[in-house]
């Protein structure tokens, strides 16, 4: 077969492949794990539990056994995940499900970069870990007590942290279940999956780009082109997924609250706290609770280690989308919900507190100033 042909059953793959990712952003279509632009079992690990690990290792921590909980105690405070975030599940929804009940529920704590379960009289500590390039890691302790006791990855997790529900790549997922009075869920009255999943849509964002990316390369190679060209195709898959982050930062489908939201465990005070500030005192991570979830409806994980380690194609891409409509550019329909008091806002907090951010953000730090220096500018430096 001649190298153009092979080049041309190259491109209309990856043109094909691309209309079917971009399509099932929101959908079943579950990415390639293996895919040589990500390798998710064996490539180099950043999360936090390989940290601990690394840390371990170098007896800069270890983990300590309780004689009523485990090594939960330990796992929380080496992980920075605090007690106040404890969420009770009552139905049989984990590899644990024999020792989970109504009367025994499996209690999940997280951070912004960990989630961990334990059950009463369980067997391990399960760990889900956030790594900024590949997407959740999973984890579990062994509850027996041990000199050394060991972290071990189970990627048997992805049976279920890897679908059409984690949106295509391993990661969270927040389901609920009808269950009998036993706790196990009635699979046949339906389930449902309970949004935001920004978490993994960052990594999806990161995967298909990579994916876009390497396609693009090996497509270059076979027709001899310039390593660093870009076809169409390959830009279109990109700024596609890149849009669709966009657009669910800025919270574009959220429902609306009935009625106010309120706690007793401390954790809303304690979350709040983390949130860098603008000189208004301002943060993303400031709760509303009676109309919307958060004050100023834009996700705080724009400050996160996996945005930052976006590829630079999609993060570029966010950025100047993100700009578009908080400089009151885009009035497209998704974006109607943001009022302009709205976008000023976190226009503002994002260029009090957000590093790296684009030239074309800071050259104004009004909201007004944003607007017309757009207008003025060529549009050739615009786009």
């Amino acid at each position: 077969m001649s190298r153009n042909r092979i080049a041309a059953i190259l491109s209309a793959l990856a043109v094909l492949a691309a209309a079917r990712a971009v399509a099932d952003l929101d959908g079943s279509y579950v990415l390639p794990q293996d895919d040589w632009a990500i390798q998710y079992a064996t490539r180099p690990l950043a999360d936090p539990v390989t940290m601990l690990q690394q840390k371990i290792r170098r007896g800069e921590a270890k983990l300590k056994y309780d004689p009523d909980y485990g090594y939960l105690p330990s796992v929380l405070s080496n992980l920075q995940a605090p007690v106040s975030s404890q969420v009770l599940v009552f139905s049989k929804t984990s590899f644990q499900a024999a020792r989970i009940s109504p009367r025994v529920p499996r209690a999940l704590y997280f951070n912004d970069r960990v989630s961990v379960g334990w059950v009463k009289g369980g067997d391990v500590v399960e760990i889900a870990s956030m790594d900024p390039r590949q997407g959740v890691i999973f984890y579990t302790v062994d509850q027996e007590e041990s000199s050394s006791p060991k972290i071990v990855r189970r990627d048997e997790c992805l049976q279920c942290h890897a679908s059409g529900a984690t949106l295509g790549v391993p990661g969270m997922v927040v389901r609920s279940v009808y269950p009998d009075v036993s706790g196990m869920p009635l699979f046949h009255v339906g389930t449902f999956i309970t949004d935001h999943r920004m978490q993994n849509l960052i990594t999806r964002v990161g995967w298909e780009t990579r994916m876009a990316l390497e396609s693009q390369k090996a497509m270059n190679q076979a027709l001899k082109r310039p390593a660093d060209e870009v076809s169409d195709s390959t830009t279109r898959r990109i700024n596609s997924a890149a849009d669709a982050l966009v657009a669910y930062m800025l919270f574009t489908d959220e429902a609306p609250l009935d009625g106010r939201i309120a706690g007793a465990s401390g954790f809303a005070e304690e979350f709040v706290r983390q949130g860098p500030r603008d000189r208004q005192g301002r943060s993303l991570r400031q709760f509303d609770l009676t109309r919307r979830i958060f004050r100023y409806p834009c996700s705080y994980l724009i400050y996160s280690e996996a945005f930052d380690r976006l590829p630079d194609a999609a993060r570029d891409r966010i950025y100047r989308s993100l700009w578009d409509v908080l400089a009151d550019r885009d009035h497209g329909r998704a974006f109607a919900s943001l009022s302009s008091s709205d976008r000023q806002a976190i226009l503002e907090i994002l260029l009090d507190t957000k590093p790296g951010l684009p030239g074309y953000w800071k050259r104004s730090s009004s909201f007004g100033g944003v607007a017309s220096e757009a207008a003025s500018r060529p549009r050739s430096e615009q786009e």
